[in-house]
Formats: structure tokens, C-alpha cells, sequence
């Protein structure tokens, strides 16, 4: 598959998963319905997969971890290569400096997001908002995305 990837945050998988006909789903389907959008791909990085298969693994639930597999086992998972190092280390500096450090694996999935040049789907725009030039939409929320994709 190739195509422009729409890269969740491990939250918005995990709301789908709390509530599979809640918001995220209609979204999902929107998506695939467009003119273009057979060409766009559900994705995650692989390291907003780790963070998921981190929380299972903590809770120690196989309960919890059958509908993450399942979900992951329906998406496209992404990664992280080249240039999204370079906008790492830029994205970080930037944050640090501002006085707001993300959490350990955000700068990762913000630049993977920025290197591809994508919009994030993401339920924490607040955090991600002070990344330069990362696009965000955010699935739970009706008012749509902060910024639309190019």
C-alpha cells in the first residue's frame, strides 16, 4: 500500500477500543469514503504501537491486549526512518527550550507525523500544539482538526 498515512496516537486507538461505535470509528469510515482517500492509509508508528503493547503489559491483560492486536492487525504500522531522526532532534530542542518537553516518546511521533508530512490524530492537541508545522486533527473532538492536511 502507499498513500498519505493518517498516524493515530496511541489514545485515539484507545478510545476506539473503550467504545468501537464511538466518535473514532465514524471517522475511520469518513476517511476511506473520500475521493482521494483510497490512497490514505490508517497507520501508527511503531512506536505509538510500543506504547500501546507497553499499557497491555503493565495491566497484564490479555483481555485488554486481544482488541489492540486486533486493531494493530488492521492498520498500516510505520517505522520510524530517515528524515524523521533529523526532525527529532529538532523538534525536541525546540520543545526543551520553550520550557515544554513532551512526554518520552512524543517527540518521536511528532516527528514521524512532520516527516511525512501528515496531520497527527491525536486527543492531545494542547501537547502537541507547540510543535512548528505539525499538522493535528482530533477525532473525539467535533470541532475537527486544528489544522487541515496539505
Amino acid at each position: 500500500m502507499s498513500g498519505p498515512r493518517f498516524p493515530l496516537d496511541p489514545n485515539i486507538v484507545s478510545a476506539l477500543i473503550r467504545d468501537p461505535s464511538g466518535a473514532v470509528a465514524p471517522q475511520i469510515g469518513r476517511v476511506g469514503r473520500r475521493g482521494i482517500a483510497m490512497s490514505i492509509i490508517i497507520a501508527m508508528s511503531i512506536i505509538s504501537v510500543a506504547e500501546l503493547r507497553y499499557g497491555c503489559a503493565k495491566r497484564g491483560s490479555a483481555r485488554l491486549l486481544r482488541p489492540v492486536e486486533a486493531v494493530l492487525d488492521a492498520i498500516d504500522v510505520v517505522p520510524v526512518e530517515a528524515p524523521a531522526d533529523t526532525v527529532y532532534g529538532r523538534v525536541r530542542a525546540h520543545l526543551e527550550a520553550m520550557g515544554r518537553p513532551l512526554g518520552p516518546n512524543d517527540p518521536f511521533i511528532a516527528a514521524q507525523a512532520l516527516a511525512l508530512e501528515v496531520p497527527l490524530i491525536t486527543a492531545s492537541e494542547a501537547e502537541f500544539r507547540p510543535v512548528p508545522g505539525l499538522m493535528v486533527g482530533n477525532w473525539l473532538c467535533r470541532a475537527g482538526p486544528r489544522d487541515k492536511p496539505p
